[in-house]
């Protein structure tokens, strides 16, 4: 938890800086940064869970940065929001996508079970709550009320139950 707290923290942080007069290459430039820092987050977090030393791999790092979602990049959908709230739903969203990679890379081939864990606020969205503090195998889906499943936060086909997720997983070896 305390891994995605210093992300939050973060990720507020550079919110507070942007105004709707800031230029796009800077909205950008900071974006880029949190996606990096947000992996490496995901990477210490199961690193200090499982008791590992496990460094971020650069190549799945860079198609998580890169990865294209319905069809476009971040870097294309911030060119093309044109207010503040659309730049912070992209900023949150993608962030935490980001962290929860970098779980998911690391924990692969090391842990056999997943924890789902909820900010615990009044922000959860209802489908989530449902599986807080749910305990699966590692191979195993989230299902949601509404019929949805996942492997992952940021893994649901449907897309708002991965749109500003701020869920992510613990990761055990048992």
């Amino acid at each position: 938890r305390k891994q995605m707290d210093e992300l939050n923290n973060l990720i507020t942080e550079t919110l507070e800086t942007i105004t709707e007069k800031t230029p796009k290459t800077e909205i950008e430039d900071s974006l880029l940064d949190l996606l990096i820092m947000a992996y490496v987050f995901g990477t210490k977090d199961v690193s200090e869970s499982l008791e590992e030393d496990i460094k971020p791999d650069t190549d799945k790092m860079s198609d998580s940065v890169y990865k294209k979602i319905a069809g476009e990049t971040w870097k294309e959908r911030i060119n093309k929001s044109s207010t503040k709230e659309e730049i912070e739903r992209i900023f949150i969203t993608e962030t935490h996508r980001c962290f929860s990679d970098g779980q998911w890379d690391s924990a692969e081939g090391r842990a056999t079970h997943k924890t789902w864990i909820t900010q615990e606020d009044d922000r959860v969205r209802e489908t989530h709550w449902y599986i807080e503090n749910l305990k699966v195998k590692i191979d195993e889906y989230f299902y949601t009320l509404d019929g949805d499943r996942a492997l992952r936060p940021y893994g649901f086909e449907f897309a708002e139950n991965n749109i500003q997720c701020r869920c992510h997983l613990k990761y055990t070896k048992e």
